[in-house]
């Protein structure tokens, strides 16, 4: 081994990438446990403490990640709504049937990993910084389009109605599955059958006659 003072030293650099990594896990840890606190409490009663309560964390702790509870709520309703985004856009990247996209990005969707996210994207991005608040709102309308987009290439491939209004078609799943995503904790247990009973509605709606 080089050992001379100019020789690059290997074993910091991995030590940095090492908790540069595990920083990044604990990011993650702390923003899933935020969601699911703004998720049930509601945000203006969630606390910094319920959040590091999840995690066993002292909450002064909280701050090496984030500067208050506003910052976390952003990041967030960023994350989720960033990787709704991505999901359906790798899904439409594929040349699968329309139906099976669908299908797919409805799962999606109602993941219980990701539910908490959904509905603090839903109903608690209302309460950040006007700037912020815009930025959240583009997402969710390039979210609405891209499935609009989907059930349109549906239509082109006679795989759904002609007749289907496919921008109020695409508004009507995103509702059906928010609402799915943000029920409590009771709609959560219920899990499989849960999803089961929104792809029915949905798909059988959307289908092509025949």
């Amino acid at each position: 081994m080089d050992t001379s003072p100019d020789a690059p030293d290997k074993d910091v650099s991995l030590g940095s990438d090492y908790k540069d990594a595990k920083r990044e896990r604990r990011r993650a840890e702390i923003l899933d446990a935020a969601a699911t606190v703004f998720a049930d409490k509601g945000y203006f009663a969630a606390t910094m403490q319920d959040v590091a309560n999840v995690l066993g964390m002292r909450s002064a702790s909280l701050y090496y990640y984030f500067d208050s509870k506003e910052a976390a709520l952003e990041e967030v309703c960023r994350r989720g709504g960033q990787e709704f985004v991505q999901q359906l856009r790798t899904l439409m990247a594929t040349d699968r049937p329309a139906i099976e996209i669908i299908e797919d990005g409805i799962r999606n969707h109602l993941d219980s990993r990701w539910r908490d996210h959904v509905a603090s994207f839903v109903f608690n991005r209302q309460n950040l910084p006007e700037g912020v608040l815009a930025e959240m709102d583009g997402i969710a309308r390039d979210y609405l389009a891209l499935w609009t987009k989907v059930l349109q290439r549906g239509q082109r491939r006679n795989e759904i109605a002609a007749a289907l209004d496919t921008r109020v078609a695409a508004g009507a799943i995103l509702a059906i599955c928010n609402n799915l995503a943000v029920s409590g904790n009771s709609e959560k247990k219920r899990g499989q059958a849960s999803v089961q009973t929104v792809l029915a509605i949905i798909l059988d709606g959307i289908r092509k006659p025949g």
